[in-house]
């Protein structure tokens, strides 16, 4: 009999989703420093409503 934490994992599906396999497309028209951008945009955004949330949303 074979132990469960010997045998191998089969990969997850989600991993392998289309949405999964189609992001590299998203990105390829983009330089790095552009991606650099993006990120920074998507961060600061979502910095900004977390904190709004905190501040406005949350029941004391």
């Amino acid at each position: 009999m074979t132990s469960r934490l010997t045998t191998p994992i089969a990969r997850p599906p989600a991993i392998s989703t289309p949405e999964t396999l189609m992001t590299p497309h998203l990105f390829a028209d983009y330089s790095p420093d552009e991606i650099a951008v993006l990120h920074d945009w998507f961060t600061r955004a979502s910095t900004l409503a977390a904190n709004y949330v905190e501040e406005h949303c949350r029941p004391d």
